[in-house]
């Protein structure tokens, strides 16, 4: 399939889908088969092949009622090997990193918390149904344990992601696949990574106040000079993510379309725990 033929989501079509937003029912189903994802039909994204008919339909259908709330996205699939010990765990403040930033999305109403999992024998096996609960199964707790242990109870579901090695954007598109399949009427989602300890549910009020108050399709955390996630992304722009390179983060999509974006001061973003050299300064200075 040549790339001229895939479905696109155009800033332009972004525009003309937030001014009809506000009118009668009617027209919002109208308006969202014109500019969603309408030219899908029964195309496939090359990529991945992700989207299926079903998908497609689920985002056309004449009963969908308009997106109600904000979901939450978790990138928490690394195996931390320049840290030597899995970050998702490491403790600030009497809580794990990834307990930290589930139980903020928690907090701020994100509703489904998705968090994408890789780095574990376990989560080859995984399947997010029947997890939703942040459960596991007993035949495979050997491996993982401590950090789906850290997800019980907290209403999370796992993401398996088996091509996690390939790079960020295989979670990115992991997360985004299973929410399209699980709660169309999203309005957006929140993408957050476990690894930026001051993340709390602050912040993601932040992302989520400009996000209605300006309609801008993106908000962005801004610190050092650049902007990047915490960041949260209009329910149009999930086959933009779903289009990602391997490698690449959705920093890519942010810095692409800066006109678009509305812009969340976050200093603290530029702290991320990636090497024992960054955990030894942030243990020195976090007092």
């Amino acid at each position: 399939m040549r790339a001229s033929s895939r479905p696109q989501a155009s800033i332009l079509e972004l525009k003309r889908w937030r001014k009809s937003r506000c009118q009668s029912s009617p027209r919002f189903s109208a308006c969202l088969q014109r500019d969603q994802v309408n030219r899908c039909g029964k195309e496939k994204y090359r990529s991945m092949q992700l989207w299926n008919a079903p998908t497609c339909r689920r985002f056309q259908s004449d009963e969908m009622s308009p997106p109600s709330h904000i979901a939450a996205i978790i990138l928490a699939a690394g195996e931390s090997s320049r840290l030597g010990q899995p970050k998702q765990l490491i403790q600030f403040r009497g809580k794990t990193l990834l307990r930290r930033v589930v139980d903020a999305a928690s907090e701020a109403g994100c509703r489904p918390i998705l968090v994408v999992l890789g780095n574990t024998e376990r989560t080859s096996h995984v399947r997010s149904l029947g997890l939703a609960s942040g459960e596991t199964r007993q035949d495979n707790m050997e491996s993982g344990q401590g950090i789906s242990s850290e997800l019980k109870n907290t209403g999370a579901t796992i993401i398996a992601n088996p091509n996690w090695k390939g790079g960020i954007g295989t979670s990115i598109r992991a997360g985004v696949q299973h929410l399209i399949e699980i709660a169309s009427g999203i309005e957006a989602t929140v993408l957050l990574a476990c690894d930026q300890p001051f993340v709390d549910r602050a912040v993601i009020d932040g992302l989520m106040t400009l996000y209605h108050e300006t309609r801008k399709p993106m908000v962005a955390a801004s610190y050092a000079g650049t902007l990047g996630v915490p960041a949260l992304f209009d329910r149009l722009l999930l086959p933009e993510l779903l289009r990602l390179d391997e490698s690449m983060g959705a920093k890519s999509i942010i810095l692409s379309n800066r006109d678009r974006v509305a812009e969340f001061p976050f200093p603290e973003g530029k702290i991320d725990i990636d090497t024992a050299e960054d955990w030894q300064r942030f243990c020195r200075n976090k007092k």
